[in-house]
């Protein structure tokens, strides 16, 4: 994957939906919180998890040749897209703190990347079989 393809709109466009979808979610069910905290956070920690696997795979339908490398980088891109996007939101917005927000949202986006990056292994590994 070069650099045009990392930063293409597509991308670009696809990291978005990475963090769209589970806010929108999570906007929507935000009233399970108060009364199953941990619910409230298995449902997130799927929705995201459904997200980024489905976008994964959408985004790498149309990419040739593939490697771990290129899944590994785009998930990086994803989740450096969702934080950057969730800490005006959550820090600024909603006046959470930050070690607040690392520690009990920012850290579920590790998930991405190794999402992405396990995706993209598998496919070569899979596509490079005779």
């Amino acid at each position: 994957m070069n650099f045009d393809q990392l930063f293409s709109g597509k991308a670009l466009l696809f990291g978005f939906l990475v963090w769209l979808i589970p806010f929108m979610v999570g906007f929507v069910t935000f009233p399970v919180k108060s009364n199953w905290p941990l619910a409230f956070k298995t449902i997130m920690a799927i929705v995201l998890v459904a997200a980024t696997v489905g976008l994964t795979r959408a985004y790498f339908l149309s990419i040739t040749p593939m490697d771990a490398t290129q899944g590994l980088l785009l998930g990086c891109l994803w989740a450096v897209i969702c934080i950057a996007i969730d800490v005006p939101v959550f820090i600024f917005g909603f006046k959470m703190k930050a070690v607040s927000y690392f520690t009990e949202i920012g850290i579920a986006y590790l998930i991405v990347p190794m999402i992405t990056w396990g995706s993209a292994s598998l496919a070569a590994a899979l596509l490079q079989k005779p």
